[in-house]
């Protein structure tokens, strides 16, 4: 997912700066930042569940720690 995120923002400075386009970068890129964000959190809960005491740090600590 990080690679995307990567693609996107290289699509953004390869455009034409048309501020609509612009926008439209912007706005997709939140998305899959959100996306992102989603699926590791769910994936990091799944291990913590099948793995209980095996993960001492909750789900946001994670992501901030391996993806912020």
């Amino acid at each position: 997912m990080n690679l995307i995120i990567e693609l996107i923002e290289k699509a953004r400075v390869e455009l034409i700066n048309e501020n609509h386009t612009d926008v439209v970068i912007d706005n997709l890129l939140d998305e899959v930042k959100k996306e992102h964000k989603k699926q590791i959190l769910a994936a990091y809960n799944r291990g913590r569940a099948s793995n209980m005491g095996m993960f001492m740090m909750s789900d946001e600590e994670y992501y901030t720690k391996y993806y912020g």
